[in-house]
């Protein structure tokens, strides 16, 4: 009971009320170890206290807690219409720059990390076309921010490509000085780049990105013309730019690879569809959504209700959060 009630002060940010919304995003810390030996029933239930306020409140220092530092990270983003789809970058090196999209990894490739990421809420990642297209796959040539414009704002129409410019990048680009959707627009007409992976300045934390019409301003007849838009931890952010710095650095004789960027937001799978695979093959977390309540099933068998009823004596609602197990994990 004390846990259940420590959750629902987290989730709520100690205010007793979860704010409605017409998407939320959900992002999963799963313990992949677990080695803590309690001498006693009050250190155990201070040590699940700890990790799971680490699982559910990202950290503010460099290195999470011991206990959750080793842990698999999944984004899933849903509506309240039951579309729920995973954002994911898939950071590899190739030996070929061809643009051939597949789910097997190639003998001339090599994948260097798998990185959680948050989509826009503007341009091709909107839900609504997500769910009228089944989610989307992107790949092209990971390219890092320009040293002179790390921001991706500025507007000199003498750099912008014509428009029959080839396959442009997924380009890098840091968080701040004007909104993610100039940051797209200018993207596209710079570097025609196909999607945009903003680095945030916080070094684990993830939010949804929103945009300003921007595309009225800068040509564009709608939103779905811009790149990809997707956000990154700054920590996965400085990852990237690591591994782009130490390709770069190798001998023109060694440098015949190239780093490529696939970005996937793709459908979670039918419930229905878990009794019929490999635990391994598995996604979570797996979102339910109805009316009224949402439910997010985890890994290992457990997972949590969150049940919204209209509360008439006041002006909020009231949000019940319970702890539950589940046969799929």
């Amino acid at each position: 009971e004390q846990i259940r009630t420590n959750i629902f002060e987290i989730l709520s940010d100690g205010t007793g009320s979860i704010k409605d919304g017409s998407l939320m995003m959900t992002e999963s810390y799963i313990p992949t170890q677990h080695k803590e030996v309690y001498a006693s029933m009050e250190e155990y239930q201070q040590g699940a206290m700890s990790s799971l306020k680490s699982m559910f409140r990202p950290s503010k220092t460099n290195q999470r807690d011991k206990k959750t530092k080793d842990i698999e990270r999944t984004v899933v983003i849903s509506d309240f219409n039951n579309n729920s789809f995973f954002c994911e970058i898939i950071i590899k090196e190739t030996t070929t720059k061809n643009d051939v999209l597949s789910d097997d990894l190639k003998s001339n490739e090599i994948i260097l990390g798998y990185l959680p990421c948050s989509a826009a809420t503007f341009g091709p990642t909107t839900l609504f076309s997500l769910v009228k297209k089944g989610g989307l796959i992107i790949e092209s040539e990971l390219k890092s921010f320009d040293e002179n414009d790390v921001y991706g704002c500025s507007r000199s129409n003498n750099d912008y490509l014509p428009v029959d410019a080839k396959k442009g990048p997924v380009q890098l680009i840091r968080r701040g000085r004007c909104t993610f959707d100039k940051k797209a627009c200018i993207s596209r007409l710079k570097n025609n780049a196909e999607a945009i992976i903003v680095i945030n300045s916080d070094e684990d934390t993830l939010f949804v990105m929103a945009g300003s019409n921007a595309y009225q301003e800068y040509g564009f007849s709608s939103d779905d013309e811009l790149p990809v838009s997707i956000l990154v931890t700054k920590d996965d952010g400085e990852k990237m730019l690591g591994i782009l710095r130490r390709h770069d650095n190798h001998t023109e004789e060694e440098n015949q690879t190239y780093i490529k960027a696939v970005v996937k937001l793709r459908p979670q799978m039918d419930l229905e569809t878990y009794e019929n695979v490999q635990k391994t093959e598995r996604q979570w977390p797996h979102i339910i959504v109805k009316d009224n309540s949402f439910r997010i099933l985890a890994k290992n068998g457990w997972g949590a209700d969150v049940t919204r009823s209209e509360n008439t004596s006041s002006k909020s609602d009231n949000w019940k959060l319970l702890m539950l197990t589940h046969p799929y994990g």
